[in-house]
C-alpha cells in the first residue's frame, strides 16, 4: 500500500461533525438573539414569564411607576360617585392590587371583606372589623395598618375632607367601654394611622354609632359581621350654595 493511500481517511469521516458543530453554533447564536431581545422587555412582563416558565402563578406586586398610574386613576373614580356601582369591584382590585402574603388578605377574601359604595357626599369605604381590629380590641393589628396604608396615597391623592366612623353589631360589649365609646376608639385608632402618614389632621372628623346604623341583621353571624365595620366617607363631591 502506497503513503498516500495510508495517510487518506475514510470518505465521510469528517462531514458529520462538521454538521454538528454549524447547527451548535446556529443554537447559540439564537440564544443570544432571544437574550438580547429580552433585555429591552419591560421587568415585570420578564418576571411573570419567568414565573409561568417556573410553573409559578403568584401575581407580582405593580412597580412604582404602575401603582402611580393606578392611584390617580382611582382618585378620577373616586371623585365621580354616581359611576361608582358598575365600577366598585374594578376600582378595589386597582385598591389592593399587591402580593397577597396569606389567605386572609387574598384578592377574593378582600372583595368579601371590603365595600365601596356611592354617597350624595363622595364615596365611601368600608372595612370590617375582621381586617382592622382583634376581636373586642381597638387596637389596629399589623395587617389593618397595610390595609390603611395602601389607602394612604389615594387619600392623599384626593385632597378631600374624610369622616372616619366606627359601627359595631347588638352585641353587648365585652369591653369595659359601652358600644359608643368601643366604636369612637376604633375610629381614633384609624384615624391616629393616617396622622401618623402625614395626611393634614384639619380633613378629618371621626364618629362613633355603636349599633344604631346596621346594615344587616344581627340574627346572623354573618350579618353581625358585616355590622363591625369602619366607614371612611370620603367627602369627593363639592357642596354648591343655593339660593331662596
Amino acid at each position: 500500500m502506497s503513503p498516500a493511500r495510508r495517510k487518506a481517511k475514510p470518505a465521510g469521516t469528517g462531514l458529520p461533525w462538521l454538521v454538528t458543530f454549524s447547527d451548535l453554533m446556529t443554537l447559540l447564536l439564537a440564544f443570544f438573539i432571544l437574550l438580547f431581545s429580552m433585555s429591552g422587555m419591560d421587568k415585570t412582563l420578564v418576571s411573570r414569564i419567568g414565573a409561568q416558565m417556573r410553573g409559578q402563578t403568584q401575581k407580582t406586586a405593580p412597580s412604582l411607576e404602575t401603582r402611580e398610574k393606578d392611584i390617580q386613576l382611582i382618585a378620577k373614580y373616586l371623585k365621580n360617585p354616581r359611576e361608582l356601582p358598575g365600577i366598585a369591584q374594578k376600582v378595589l382590585d386597582l385598591l389592593f392590587a399587591f402580593e397577597p402574603t396569606d389567605p386572609e388578605t387574598s384578592s377574593k377574601k378582600l372583595s368579601e371583606l371590603i365595600e365601596l359604595l356611592s354617597h350624595p357626599e363622595g364615596a365611601v369605604i368600608v372595612l370590617t372589623d375582621d381586617l382592622l381590629f382583634p376581636e373586642d380590641s381597638a387596637e389596629l393589628k399589623e395587617k389593618g395598618k397595610k390595609l390603611l396604608d395602601l389607602l394612604t396615597p389615594v387619600i392623599l391623592a384626593l385632597n378631600a375632607d374624610i369622616n372616619i366612623s366606627g359601627h359595631t353589631d347588638d352585641r353587648p360589649a365585652s369591653a369595659p367601654q359601652s358600644p359608643y365609646e368601643s366604636c369612637y376608639l376604633k375610629a381614633a385608632a384609624v384615624l391616629e394611622h393616617f396622622l401618623q402618614a402625614k395626611v393634614p389632621a384639619d380633613r378629618f372628623s371621626i364618629s362613633g354609632y355603636g349599633p344604631d346604623k346596621a346594615v344587616c341583621s344581627d340574627e346572623s353571624a354573618e350579618g353581625r359581621r358585616k355590622n363591625r365595620r369602619i366607614e371612611l366617607l370620603l367627602k369627593t363631591v363639592s357642596r354648591t350654595a343655593s339660593y331662596i
